[in-house]
């Protein structure tokens, strides 16, 4: 069972803790790119749905800093991935090279790997 987190929408006025303003421009000219950026993030509301039973908690951005350096970007964001990829979990294959090898196809005839083909 899966259930959200909502994210309030504003981020914080006090510039000292909001350093978007860093990025403006690099936004305004080329809107499509991607950032990185270290967020932290606390809880401001907790929802509670009676009907479903279902807590929802709504973050809020404490304060957000943008890695303008596009090295440090590049090695932040690679770690990001290996923490996803570890977080995930990933299904196991059905049957493994050994057991696949002895698969035949609706005419009885053994199908051949693609190392037995050439």
């Amino acid at each position: 069972m899966s259930h959200s987190t909502k994210m309030k929408a504003t981020l914080p006025k006090d510039r000292d803790f909001n350093g978007m303003h860093q990025v403006r421009e690099r936004l305004l000219k080329d809107p499509m790119a991607e950032h990185v950026a270290i967020v932290v993030l606390d809880c401001v509301r907790i929802t509670d749905d009676i009907d479903d039973l279902v807590r929802t908690p709504t973050v809020r951005i404490k304060r957000i800093e943008p890695i303008v350096d596009a090295d440090r970007a590049a090695e932040l964001l690679a770690e990001a991935v290996q923490l996803a990829e570890a977080r995930i979990a990933k299904p196991q294959p059905l049957l493994d090279s050994q057991e696949a090898s002895g698969l035949r196809n609706g005419t009885g005839l053994r199908l051949a790997s693609s190392s037995e083909r050439g």
